[in-house]
């Protein structure tokens, strides 16, 4: 049936013209120099937790993981809520993409070992 989303959605077509340059007009609307640093703040305070955590997981056993979790996912969606999600055309060097991905690593060990040690505690 008719659920009404017809009336809350636009629909733009053509080519996008501003009167000052794309770039500068990209930044000023969505701040993504401020967004690109977070991102780069992010991967750099991640990275070497994931390698750790490649290496060996016993920094995650025992119930570790669910506070480094917890922070982790406040940390990356703090910042990805802001981001626009921008066609590649558009942002084809784009931190968001390196950040997503250790995000996504991270999340998959962390998660991993939260339901292994809630499993063992029954």
């Amino acid at each position: 049936g008719d659920i009404g989303l017809e009336a809350d959605t636009a629909s733009v077509y053509g080519e996008l013209e501003t009167s000052t340059g794309l770039e500068v007009f990209l930044e000023k609307t969505y701040g993504l120099s401020r967004l690109a640093e977070q991102y780069a703040e992010f991967t750099n305070f991640y990275r070497p937790l994931l390698a750790q955590l490649n290496e060996d997981l016993s920094a995650a056993k025992e119930g570790k993981a669910l506070p480094v979790l917890h922070r982790l996912g406040y940390a990356y969606f703090s910042i990805a809520t802001r981001d626009p999600m921008l066609p590649r055309m558009l942002l084809p060097e784009w931190p968001g993409d390196q950040a997503a991905a250790i995000m996504r690593d991270l999340r998959n060990i962390l998660e991993n070992e939260s339901w292994k040690y809630l499993r063992d505690l029954n």
